[in-house]
């Protein structure tokens, strides 16, 4: 705990001195670092990708969201090296969490290659297609389902299945189990 103590105000005073100029994106190979953590650098390419989660900046808000999200970033960067030293990375459980990760951005990435060049309709297309589905949306139906558990027994299952069978709604067939005294489970 003691060395993570002692890095944490360094890299924190490291992510702070990084200058960050300029609103719009820093460009640059992936080579360039915005920050190093110990050994491991946090790249320029990496913090514009977390930089582009928050959407269109004014320049006012920009830099000082640059530096928040570095921060962020050498936060992180410092938990994970220090989960590798404690070796988390060998636990069952971190294990399965990172492969389905792994399995996540591969999946994602794959949908992304396939609608790439699928071209984005038009205005009058999705009218169009409005128009042609009213099932879908202006006629749609929408159900209210309602649900009651019975505890039937031996004794009340033929009772109970003949007032099912006459019964015209949910409500009259719960009101029909109160009276019996038969409690049931309405959702």
């Amino acid at each position: 705990m003691k060395t993570m103590q002692r890095f944490v105000p360094g890299a924190l005073v490291l992510a702070l001195a990084v200058s960050i100029s300029g609103c719009d994106k820093m460009g640059g190979d992936t080579g360039e670092a915005a920050a190093k953590v110990n050994d491991q650098a946090i790249s320029i390419p990496q913090l514009n990708r977390e930089l582009d989660k928050l959407g269109k900046l004014d320049p006012d808000h920009a830099k000082q969201a640059a530096n928040k999200v570095l921060n962020v970033l050498v936060e992180q960067q410092l938990l994970a090296q220090k989960a590798v030293a404690d070796k988390l990375e060998q636990d069952a459980d971190v294990k399965l969490a990172l492969e389905a990760a792994r399995t996540q951005v591969l999946a994602q990435a794959a949908v992304e290659k396939l609608t790439a060049g699928v071209a984005k309709p038009s205005e009058q297309e999705i009218g169009d297609y409005f128009a042609k589905h009213p099932e879908l949306f202006s006629e749609r139906r929408i159900y209210r389902l309602q649900e009651i558990s019975i505890p039937v027994t031996a004794g009340n299952a033929e009772s109970v299945k003949a007032q099912v069978a006459a019964s015209h709604s949910l409500d009259d067939l719960a009101k029909w189990l109160r009276e019996q005294n038969i409690q049931a489970r309405v959702s």
